[in-house]
């Protein structure tokens, strides 16, 4: 008869074999996703004004905003890479426009043009993106000092591509 080389006794195999499950599901399992949102605004003209960004998922290695519902080119802002302290401006934008260290936008002294659809991209790692937009109400000051409103709509909607 021969002898075994393994101990019969199991008790510690399936201690190990539990941890090395749990390990396995917790690396495994998808994390919990919130989906990306720009928060809508209203403002006076002359006001400064910050679109924020709610539920930035972690790990965010960049965030670019553009005017309009369109991811273009064209209608870059303002984009932050990397590190909280590199701002660059968009080309057809002043020093007026801003992405601050949590990728909000900062829009100083807002007027009429300013007032619209916004959208924010947010960069992950693994070349993944998250879509927000947010809309921007701008409100002139009468004669009389009352707020007189421009635009009535608010639409808030977020996607992930």
């Amino acid at each position: 008869m021969r002898s075994l080389s393994v101990s019969t006794h199991r008790g510690l195999v399936h201690y190990q074999g539990l941890l090395l499950v749990v390990s396995l599901l917790t690396f495994w399992s998808p994390p919990t996703t919130a989906t990306i949102e720009a928060l809508s605004t209203f403002a006076t003209e002359g006001e400064d004004v910050l679109l924020q960004i709610d539920n930035k998922p972690p790990g965010v290695v960049g965030v670019v905003w553009y005017k309009g519902k369109d991811v273009d080119h064209k209608n870059i802002i303002a984009f932050y890479v990397l590190t909280p302290h590199f701002h660059l401006s968009g080309p057809e934008y002043s020093a007026e426009e801003m992405i601050t260290n949590d990728g909000s936008l900062l829009l100083k002294n807002v007027t009429k043009k300013d007032e619209g659809m916004y959208t924010v991209v947010a960069h992950l790692p693994d070349s993944k993106t998250e879509t927000a937009l947010g809309q921007l109400d701008v409100y002139g000051i009468c004669g009389s000092g009352e707020k007189q409103s421009f635009s009535r709509t608010t639409e808030t909607s977020a996607k992930t591509p």
